[in-house]
């Protein structure tokens, strides 16, 4: 064997392969080259044959047993090998075809990870199926992009329809694909290739003679109303579901066509060129695609930018399906008082042995009405998660019961009855429904025909969540609307969602009228509401004193309520019923109390990213939208929102699940969300994700799952539990950091690059310049300093690399200098047009800089923003001025400085804040000022016997500011141990639950 010897020195050398006698996991021994292990896990590597090699089934099994293992195939030609083994973290395979070993830099570096999770996932990620989700996600968005570019004949042409067509035709070719994969379209594996063939080779129009025909004279239509040309496709089962319906672009585009080459190019690329199944079970290998993927697809049609502004992106399956399984087993376990175990048993482990059969059939009733509603549900991972679920549940409680089922019908009503939807962008809706109906195709065999797909237009809804005509009620007090007719409304969209032909036609009539009608109903009564409000907020509100109190959100209100009446009167003026409204879609469920589990990862961006007008509404509309009064940040994000609305729509009892920023847990500026949680929610179980490398989302934000029963009696409080009990000591100490000092964060010139010039310690004063082009220009050396970034900063260390034009008074740093220095304003006129473009400037002077305290002249206590662990420095010349990528702490002593200083850096402060601070990329942490204000100070007690204590921190303190970094650690030690005696003799003299009776620093120490 060439490669085996290469093969062995490769993993020797690279990856620190230790081989073993007698490996423990052998496929056959003849083919078996060397078996050992590397870091955390077995390698075990065979000879490919192809007599001997193991059978697909073989490998797949083989893979599920042996965990931790990595199963190397080497090929004929010794530089290609195979690869397989499994997923730790969502127990799949992970497989490697043909992988040029020896030229690969990833494979070399890719075992050096802590962990075989990391390593599978990374092997995954680089070289398996991932890399191939990937491929086809980008080649879906190249050829949606060129689709929308190539029609030709389009009435109504805009980029707008144009995009929407593309999009809309290869959703539908992509469900097509997948019925091709599983024998559907006459039987025939090659199907849409060959028809578009033959209408290349005649001549004639793919698009026009194949494809619409196939799309709406035989998928949208029964066989005995098909014409000539659609018979003539074959064997065709009729779909209905809404997907195969003409839009109103098509409508109107009689004579819409594409390029035949076009068209090819699309069917070779996108679906010749990969392997499709519709189930991830069939997928014994990895190797297919299939419907998760078209999570990756909706975030790769959104613009980078756009998914930012509305902070979409895709949920990992493993996580939705974990988060599903833990709501629904919490939910039986309330509404049917079960033991937790056997909840867990059914959702988690598929067992039903130890159910009653007579409480199996009292389940299955109930979760035949269960009603689940993701409010942002995008490309729906958490409805198809719950869908799975759900079927395996009711499957398993019919056949407990004794009964059967089939398994496609029972699908079927899951789908139609169960579960609903919302989504602002169109695109969400379309791959949802798509992403349902592929699922629900897997539980029909292939021997018997499809039926007709389920209407899921009234359960997937296109609309804003936040912003529904029903939020307006809400906030105006109004009952949701009582329409007499409500029975007979729900009833005609029971029937809809299984209609077809004429039928379904005449039911969607019948539901758009009564809409209009208890649309036209609703803004009536939101009109007369907010006639009322206004006449209210109008007249003068006074104080206990009887003065007028014209307050900031009351106007605000009041322009919000006139502008949304307005809006509501145009649209009875004109009848038309505008947007979404949770009262009339789903109107019977709200009426019966609401949804008995909303589910889901909303989106996760700032208030602040949103135009103003936006703002203004939404603080209106929602109380976690209100910062508490007196918080420094005025943040708000989205998601705590959704979490609001979330309660809102969820019956009494009934559960909300989300997966939201775990900063939403502990930062200030999220207290009133905190509140607003526990005063309407018992909250049953929270986690915090952000340890999880493989849950990380594209996002640079950090998830944790928030689980929340609606109760008349909240109960706790909703922060992330702290198990450890040195931090729970740290956390039930009331004296903090906050209480004693003013915590500050560094200065921001909006334009580092005029402001900043390298700092050369031996250069003089007189010889400073700043570049500008290709020449240098002298500043006035009296207003320059030296300047700190975050990166300048370690424990106890810290070095300026750069100095700064610092443009106001010294004597008052928070003012900017009237009239500047003759060079130095020289120098500022060549950026005059950027330094007065930078936001926030206002009408101060252009050369004005911001955040410029009067603590500045201090000495301080500096910290880096962004790092591993918290690391403190005290500076003693007050000349040195930090950036914002510092915070710092004024102090009026050098002992204090020093003695801030080493407990900052200490090993309890500095797991005490790792705990809060918020997480960024690469496993850093945040620590923003309320991290620092939040940390314990016991060390200004009344309590003499701390005095030696603190005066031996000073001192050693002192001595790490003069000593290299290697030999810090050392005294660190000593640190420790004298703030382990300062903090028991505190926790001896002081209650924890109260703020400490503080001395002042100087008599703190003896």
């Amino acid at each position: 064997m060439k490669s085996s010897g290469s093969l062995i020195q490769f993993f020797k050398t690279e990856w620190n392969f230790e081989p073993t006698q007698k490996p423990t996991h052998v496929l056959f021994e003849p083919q078996l080259l060397f078996a050992g292990k590397v870091h955390s896990f077995n390698l075990i590597c065979y000879q490919k044959s192809h007599t001997l090699c193991p059978t697909a089934a073989q490998l797949h099994a083989i893979v599920q047993n042996s965990p931790d293992t990595l199963f190397v195939f080497s090929h004929d030609d010794p530089n290609f090998i195979d690869l397989y083994t499994q997923s730790t973290f969502d127990l799949k395979p992970v497989v490697v075809h043909d992988l040029d070993w020896q030229s690969s830099r990833d494979f070399k570096t890719i075992a050096n990870v802590d962990s075989f999770i990391e390593f599978s996932f990374e092997l995954d990620r680089k070289f398996g199926r991932k890399r191939l989700e990937r491929k086809f996600v980008s080649s879906f968005k190249h050829f949606t992009e060129k689709l929308s570019k190539a029609w030709i004949h389009l009435n109504n042409d805009t980029t707008e329809t144009r995009n929407a067509l593309a999009l809309h035709t290869l959703i539908r070719l992509f469900f097509v694909a997948f019925l091709q994969s599983r024998g559907t379209l006459d039987n025939r594996e090659h199907f849409i290739y060959e028809e578009a063939l033959k209408c290349e080779l005649r001549k004639a129009s793919i698009y026009r003679e194949f494809i619409q025909p196939l799309f709406f004279e035989t998928l949208n239509c029964t066989v005995a109303r098909r014409t000539k040309r659609a018979k003539a496709l074959g064997n065709i089962p009729f779909l209905n579901g809404g997907l195969f319906t003409p839009t109103e672009i098509e409508k109107q585009s009689p004579q819409l066509d594409v390029s035949n080459t076009l068209i090819l190019d699309i069917i070779r690329s996108l679906f010749e060129q990969y392997t499709l199944s519709v189930s991830p079970d069939n997928d014994k290998l990895g190797s297919a695609l299939d419907p998760m993927m078209l999570g990756h697809v909706f975030e790769s049609l959104m613009a980078h930018q756009k998914r930012a502004m509305t902070g979409s992106y895709y949920t990992p399956m493993p996580l939705a399906r974990q988060i599903a399984k833990e709501t629904l087993s919490h939910w039986l376990e309330h509404e049917f008082n079960l033991p937790q175990a056997l909840a867990n048993e059914m959702c988690c482990q598929n067992k039903f042995d130890n159910i009653d059969p007579k409480k199996a059939i009292q389940i299955n009733e109930r979760l035949s009405e269960i009603t689940i509603l993701d409010p942002a549900v995008g490309s729906g991972a958490f409805l198809q998660c719950s869908f799975a679920l759900l079927h395996q549940l009711r499957k398993g409680l019919i056949l407990r019961s004794g009964k059967t089922c089939h398994p496609g019908m029972l699908a079927k009503s899951i789908l139609a009855n169960n579960l609903y939807g919302v989504d602002i962008v169109p695109t969400a809706g379309q791959l949802c429904e798509l992403r349902l109906w592929l699922e629900l195709i897997q539980y029909f065999s292939k021997d018997e025909p499809l039926p007709p797909l389920p209407n899921l237009d009234l359960n997937i809804q296109c609309g804003n969540t936040l912003t529904d005509s029903s939020q307006y009620a809400q906030i105006l007090g109004i009952s949701p609307n009582s329409d007499e007719n409500r029975a007979s409304f729900s009833k005609l969209k029971q029937q809809y969602k299984t209609s077809t032909g004429q039928t379904k036609k005449k039911l969607a009539n019948q539901i758009q009228s009564q809409m209009m009608d208890s649309g036209k109903k609703l803004f009536q009564t939101l009109i007369e509401a907010c006639d009322r409000e206004c006449l209210f907020l109008e007249q003068p509100q006074k104080t206990l004193f009887e003065m007028p109190n014209p307050l900031f959100s009351q106007r605000h209100r009041l322009n919000l309520l006139k502008t949304q009446r307005m809006k509501f009167q145009a649209s009875l003026d004109n009848n038309l019923f505008p947007g979404f409204s949770f009262d009339i879609q789903f109107g019977d469920i709200i009426a019966n109390g609401g949804f008995d589990i909303v589910i889901g990862n909303p989106p996760w961006y700032s208030l602040h990213t949103m135009p103003d007008e936006s703002q203004k509404i939404l603080r209106t509309l929602y109380k976690t939208a209100v910062p508490k009064p007196g918080t420094k940040s005025q943040a708000a994000d989205i998601s705590a929102l959704f979490v609001e609305k979330a309660i809102q729509c969820t019956r009494q009892n009934g559960f909300v699940s989300m997966l939201i920023p775990n900063k939403l847990f502990h930062a200030p500026s999220y207290e009133n969300f905190r509140n607003h949680i526990s005063t309407h929610a018992s909250i049953v179980q929270t986690k915090d994700w952000s340890n999880e490398k493989l849950n990380a989302f594209a996002a640079a934000t950090y998830p944790a799952s928030l689980l929340l029963q609606k109760t008349n009696t909240p109960n706790g409080s909703l922060n992330l539990s702290i198990d450890e009990p040195e931090l729970k000591t740290l956390d039930e100490i009331q004296a903090h950091i906050g209480d004693n000092y003013t915590v500050k964060r560094g200065i921001c010139t909006g334009a580092n690059d005029i402001f900043l010039a390298p700092y050369d310690v031996g250069t003089r004063h007189d010889e400073l310049r700043f570049q500008c082009s290709d020449s240098k220009i002298p500043v006035d050396p009296e207003i320059v300093h030296p300047i700190l970034r975050g990166a300048d900063i370690s424990a106890f260390h810290a070095e300026s690399q750069e100095c700064m034009i610092f443009t106001h008074h010294w004597q008052i740093p928070s003012r900017p200098l009237t009239k500047l220095p003759q060079k130095t304003e020289s120098w500022l006129s060549h950026h005059s047009s950027r330094l007065a473009a930078r936001k926030g400037i206002g009408k101060r002077p252009i050369h004005a800089l911001f955040g410029c305290s009067d603590s500045l002249r201090s000495m301080k206590v500096v910290w880096k923003d962004i790092s591993h662990d918290l690391e403190a420095c005290f500076i003693k010349d007050p000349w040195i001025l930090p950036l914002n990528t510092v915070y710092y702490i004024p102090v009026s002593s050098e002992d204090e400085g020093f003695l801030l200083a080493a407990w900052l850096n200490s090993s309890m402060a500095r797991h005490f804040c790792r705990s809060y601070a918020e997480y960024a990329r690469n496993n850093y942490r945040r620590y923003f000022a309320w991290v620092i204000e939040k940390l314990p100070w016991f060390v200004h007690s009344r309590c003499e016997d701390n005095h030696p204590h603190i005066q031996k921190i000073i001192d050693l303190s002192r001595q790490c500011h003069q000593t290299p970094h290697a030999g810090i650690p050392a005294i660190q030690t000593q640190i420790d141990a004298h703030l382990e005696h300062c903090l028991n003799a505190y926790l001896r003299h002081n209650p924890r639950t109260k703020p400490s009776n503080s001395l002042p620093f100087d008599q703190c120490v003896g």
